[in-house]
């Protein structure tokens, strides 16, 4: 999508030019699967043979290539027998791995030991594209790794979630950048648990205070300057709050993370005018309560109408992971409203709220413009919320 986009950063400024807004994978595998080769590394290091760990890292990658080959040649035993010394070497190395992290019995041991569950499990799957006659070769056995997988990864979510609040509670840059790194690998393994979200926007926050600003135009209409200055308000109070010592370097371009806030739409309804009709009625009693007569009396209830929406989303990007962190949708509107009536009839058959109503007058409706910028301004102030967390 070709939108305009405005950047915000120091000094309130607009640039309009092309931007091709696309969505960034959520969290994608290179985080985890970095963590896990550099705990398989340090692991085969220490304990086991050279040959052994040389070949470490291309064990999946020449197991799928074994079993595409014989997906292609399922005579070939020659291909049957490496696929089966590398299956099962690469599954006793895991298994290994596990056992080892297991006796540590380290309460941060949790997220490894689910990366190497998790690839014991994906490593077996590759396996069903063959036919079950060359899996009984190579003695392919099926196991269920789907409990010890869900127990890991509560157990790691549960470490990583809790060191990351005890992180941000310091209100230190360098921890709150650790409890980033620690609420990712929750997100990697939950799409959603508890607040996270919130803890990451936190994260980011602390950890690196001057962030780039990004306002994304969507609406298909041009932003007045009214507007762009009032979404502004949210960016310099960011700034204001935050005061990072390499505020020269970030200003030439460099950050680690933008906050980029995505106008979809703005939309105003139209002059809504709605009328209904009813009779109220109120007996007349003499001093023995009884009816002597009914009086009545016709209502015409008007109810004027307009309102102003504007919705969007503010995203946080990880510019040196190019990945979209979090998304918060905003929405704001505005709405007019106005009772007036007129009454037919004895007034005195009616009751006093209806008396005070057709007291009441038609009144303007507020113009485009006004009403708009009493959306803008509820949007600014759900902005604030989630950016300067008010």
């Amino acid at each position: 999508m070709i939108s305009s986009v405005f950047l915000i950063s120091g000094n309130l400024r607009l640039t309009v030019k092309k931007f091709d807004f696309h969505e960034f994978k959520f969290f994608p595998g290179k985080v985890s699967e970095q963590l896990i080769k550099t705990s398989i590394f340090l692991l085969l290091l220490f304990y086991f043979p050279s040959n052994v760990f040389s070949q470490a890292y291309n064990y999946d990658e020449n197991i799928q290539k074994q079993v595409n080959k014989l997906v292609q040649y399922p005579g070939n035993k020659k291909k049957k027998q490496q696929l089966e010394e590398l299956y099962h070497e690469a599954n006793e190395v895991d298994e290994n791995g596990i056992a080892m992290l297991r006796q540590t019995g380290m309460p941060g041991i949790w997220y490894e030991v689910y990366s190497l569950y998790s690839q014991l499990d994906k490593r077996q799957k590759m396996l069903q594209a063959l036919p079950l006659s060359t899996l009984e070769e190579i003695g392919y056995s099926y196991k269920d790794y789907d409990p010890d997988i869900r127990e890991a990864r509560l157990k790691a979510a549960a470490y990583s979630y809790a060191r990351a609040g005890k992180l941000l509670e310091e209100d230190d840059l360098q921890k709150a950048r650790t409890a980033y790194s620690e609420l990712l690998l929750v997100a990697d393994m939950y799409e959603q648990y508890r607040d996270i979200d919130k803890l990451l926007r936190k994260a980011i926050t602390l950890g690196e205070p001057d962030v780039r600003f990004e306002l994304v135009n969507n609406t298909g209409k041009d932003l007045n300057d009214a507007i762009i200055g009032e979404i502004g308000k949210v960016f310099r109070e960011y700034r204001a709050k935050h005061s990072p010592e390499n505020m020269q370097e970030k200003s030439q371009g460099r950050y680690d993370f933008t906050i980029r806030v995505v106008i979809d739409r703005i939309s105003v309804s139209k002059d809504q005018i709605k009328a209904l009709e009813y009779k109220e009625e109120r007996d007349i009693l003499d001093d023995l309560y009884n009816v002597v007569d009914t009086i009545s009396c016709t209502v015409t209830e008007t109810h004027q109408r307009k309102s102003a929406v504007m919705e969007g989303r503010i995203r946080y990007v990880d510019n040196a992971r190019k990945m979209l962190v979090n998304t918060v949708p905003v929405r704001a509107e505005s709405v007019f409203l106005h009772q007036y009536g007129s009454l037919k009839g004895n007034v005195n058959a009616c009751g006093e709220e209806t008396k005070t109503l057709v007291q009441k007058k038609e009144v303007p409706y507020p113009s485009n413009e006004s009403i708009v910028m009493d959306a803008v301004d509820k949007f600014r102030k759900n902005m604030a919320e989630v950016i300067l967390g008010n």
